[in-house]
């Protein structure tokens, strides 16, 4: 299985897509750590199904609610409660991942697969609104995963399986400048996954927000790419959307286009390939008043809507395809 990973801040989690929010209860906050489902129109969607029915692959996704239906589970939401008896499920694929909620008290469960136990994993965290990402590999075809609650409570609150010759994984995060993402999330989102193929948006907008130099991007930038060539994956770099409103807030020497800039100087100096959706946006946006360009592309000022998000997928995968990385 090709393993096509995306990685990001807000972009790629989702945000502006529609039926996004909707599906969030609690509701979505910033730095959500929760994973989106696969129903809302964010970009990694549409490019997952793009995939999908190019080469045959096949992804399936259970929510808590649906899990707690499980005999030995409960709803206790938004998550589904695990319990002393083993929770069942059979699905089908070569790579699963699934979510858990992470405690303050002690919470231990045990993963089993065909099986063969994986371990006690200890959920345990005193971050606030934490959650644990685990990813196991697997051959190609049926399975049973098998979970129990060994300490304390347990609660999952998803499950992501992928078949066939290629899975398109969403390990986005919102809020998360490029230097938070490497330093917090890499073994979980990104090492966890193996992946073959980084489609890495830039973080553009977080570096800005949080005021980072210039040459601190660019050097974080290139510190993720080495890290993603480290795993030994092609690597990608997809440009953020264009912004509306200020480009200059207020206390920052610098523009929001500056970061852009960057980030296109980081692909051509590291050698990858460049999918520059900032570039495409900016041009279907030029001449236009704020309020069309607004109705356009963007969901707000910061987030493209569901028009925006199908032409990040639409870029990405043209890429994949011209180039050939979907036939090596």
């Amino acid at each position: 299985m090709k393993r096509i990973l995306c990685t990001g801040d807000s972009h790629t989690w989702g945000e502006g897509a529609a039926g996004l929010a909707e599906e969030f209860d609690p509701p979505m906050v910033a730095g959500d750590l929760r994973l989106t489902r696969f129903c809302s129109g964010g970009y990694v969607n549409r490019l997952r199904h793009k995939i999908n029915q190019y080469t045959g692959s096949y992804a399936k996704e259970w929510t808590a609610k649906e899990i707690s239906a499980l005999p030995g589970a409960s709803l206790s939401a938004p998550w589904a409660e695990i319990g002393e008896e083993a929770v069942s499920l059979l699905f089908s694929g070569a790579l699963i991942r699934m979510e858990f909620c992470a405690q303050s008290s002690p919470s231990v469960v045990e993963v089993s697969i065909d099986g063969v136990s994986s371990g006690l994993i200890d959920l345990q965290s005193q971050v606030k609104n934490d959650y644990r990402l685990l990813t196991f590999h697997l051959e190609e075809g049926e399975h049973r995963l098998s979970l129990r609650a060994c300490r304390g409570k347990v609660f999952l609150y998803r499950i992501e399986s992928y078949g066939g010759s290629c899975a398109v994984i969403n390990s986005g995060v919102g809020s998360s400048p490029s230097l938070w993402y490497k330093e917090r999330f890499w073994e979980s989102h990104v090492a966890s996954v193996n992946p073959d193929i980084v489609l890495m948006e830039a973080h553009s907008i977080n570096d800005w927000l949080t005021g980072i130099s210039l040459d601190n991007c660019y050097r974080n930038l290139m510190e993720l790419i080495e890290g993603f060539r480290s795993l030994r994956s092609s690597v990608i770099l997809m440009t953020v959307s264009p912004i509306l409103g200020e480009q200059r807030l207020l206390g920052l020497t610098t523009e929001y286009g500056d970061y852009v800039e960057i980030s296109r100087r980081a692909a051509m100096d590291a050698k990858i390939p460049l999918c520059d959706a900032n570039a495409i946006m900016a041009e279907c946006i030029r001449g236009l008043p704020e309020g069309q360009a607004s109705s356009l592309l963007f969901y707000n000022g910061w987030h493209v809507n569901d028009r925006g998000h199908a032409l990040y997928a639409e870029l990405l995968a043209q890429t994949l395809l011209n180039g050939g990385y979907l036939d090596q």
